[in-house]
């Protein structure tokens, strides 16, 4: 479950020329940063304008921070480091769309907080993402493969339009607010006490 009534979408309106990206989570193989890297490069070469804000620490962060510059890159992502509450709220607030490129995901909170903010996401089928993003709050792509999400976050800026955010966050509010997850615990039990 999030609490819905601290990530909440932003009253602030920002115009950009540029596709505002936002990825947290540890930057690590299993969490897709090579995928991630290697979509952003195609992104680049292909013309696509963009800023990613990567959020998060791994093993993998200062081999990507050295070959920022390799792909003209260093204008195009900002890696933050671990974030607050407050700030990760600040950047689902500013960014059009998140993107989470795991290879492996149980359940993910990153994506829900998103949503709960109304923004679309992109993300890899790679377990629970498969279960909450859907056509009407993202774009869905498979696992490991940095083309897959290239394509999706250049097709992202010209369908951003498609996704509303009201509808996002109230999908969102119907399947993870506290007040509906702690209702559907509670039905379980008291299944188990019948």
């Amino acid at each position: 479950m999030v609490d819905t009534s601290f990530f909440v979408p932003g009253t602030e309106t920002f115009n950009s020329k540029e596709l505002q990206l936002f990825c947290m989570s540890q930057i690590t193989e299993a969490k897709g940063a090579w995928d991630l890297f290697e979509a952003l490069k195609q992104l680049k070469h292909k013309g696509h304008s963009f800023h990613l804000v990567w959020a998060g620490d791994g093993k993998l962060k200062p081999a990507l921070q050295s070959k920022l510059s390799d792909y003209n890159l260093t204008d195009s992502i900002s890696f933050t480091g671990q974030l607050s509450r407050r700030q990760a709220l600040l950047h689902y607030q500013k960014c059009d769309c998140l993107v989470m490129p795991s290879r492996i995901e149980s359940f993910s909170i990153v994506i829900i907080e998103a949503m709960a903010c109304g923004k679309p996401v992109v993300a890899t089928d790679c377990g629970g993402p498969g279960d909450i993003v859907n056509a009407t709050n993202g774009l869905l792509v498979q696992p490991n493969s940095p083309m897959a999400l290239y394509k999706a976050m250049a097709c992202m800026k010209d369908i951003l339009h498609n996704f509303h955010a009201d509808t996002i966050r109230s999908e969102c509010i119907s399947k993870y607010s506290h007040k509906v997850v702690c209702a559907e615990i509670l039905k379980c039990y008291q299944s188990v006490l019948r």
